[in-house]
């Protein structure tokens, strides 16, 4: 199993930026999210362009867009958006600026392509916005996308667009799973293990903490030495594409 531990929100704030660096350089988180709008933003994006051989990403914001509108979350703390509110041309035209602003703040600031796109509370995902994005990560080659079918409340939608993804050559990995649990890798060619971090600081949630913590310790750097995982970033993975069985990463 290619296995990624992507660590979202790099670039918030410093006890975070703290946290995704150390691991970065210990070698148990492969690849980071940057959030470009975040207040670290520029001291997080400078490690980056200093650290090339680290996998690197948008973690795309359109927190303004949806909260400007006063759309509430869910438990997940994800936007209740109806597509309805995708209809407005003014919203397109405004994610469509949020999409191209971002990506050129993050190759201004890190020297660099992302080499994958995921969105700030899975933003990406609804399917009005994925119409959008297409166009621009074909243009601009960005070659992988967080995917996960537990986003969709109906299967079929889930697999609707997991097809399209694939029509647009975009690649995502099988298993997708959210915090530091390892799936078995028998389960799948490839998996995403998207963690959320920090050191301890006074703003700090104790999930992040408590996340950080099973992270660096030996015992969870031990199982990833384990038989059937093979450590990568998303680069690595769309290099890799093709090698998967029934297609895929």
């Amino acid at each position: 199993m290619k296995l990624i531990i992507n660590a979202d929100d790099y670039g918030m704030r410093p006890a975070i930026d703290a946290a995704v660096e150390h691991l970065l350089q210990i070698g148990v988180v492969t690849s980071a999210s940057l959030m470009v709008t975040g207040s670290s933003a520029g001291d997080a994006a400078a490690f980056l362009a200093k650290n090339a051989r680290f996998g690197a990403g948008l973690h795309l914001d359109l927190d303004m867009v949806f909260s400007s509108a006063g759309f509430g979350k869910d438990d997940h703390g994800r936007f209740l958006v109806p597509d309805i509110f995708f209809d407005q041309e003014e919203v397109r035209s405004a994610i469509r600026e949020q999409l191209a602003r971002q990506f050129g703040l993050f190759r201004e600031m890190t020297g660099r392509v992302p080499d994958h796109l995921n969105g700030h509370r899975h933003v990406h995902l609804f399917p009005p916005v994925l119409e959008l994005m297409m166009p621009f990560l074909k243009e601009h080659s960005i070659p992988c996308i967080r995917f996960f079918p537990s986003f969709y409340a109906d299967p079929p939608q889930a697999a609707a667009i997991r097809d399209l993804l694939e029509q647009n050559a975009l690649i995502s990995t099988k298993i997708f799973t959210d915090g530091p649990h390892l799936p078995a890798p028998e389960l799948a060619c490839s998996a995403e293990v998207m963690v959320h971090i920090a050191l301890p600081a006074a703003a700090e949630q104790k999930s992040r903490l408590r996340e950080y913590a099973l992270l660096a310790d030996e015992a969870f750097r031990r199982s990833l030495e384990s038989p059937g995982y093979e450590l990568c970033s998303f680069a690595e993975l769309a290099a890799a594409h093709g090698q998967c069985p029934q297609g895929g990463a």
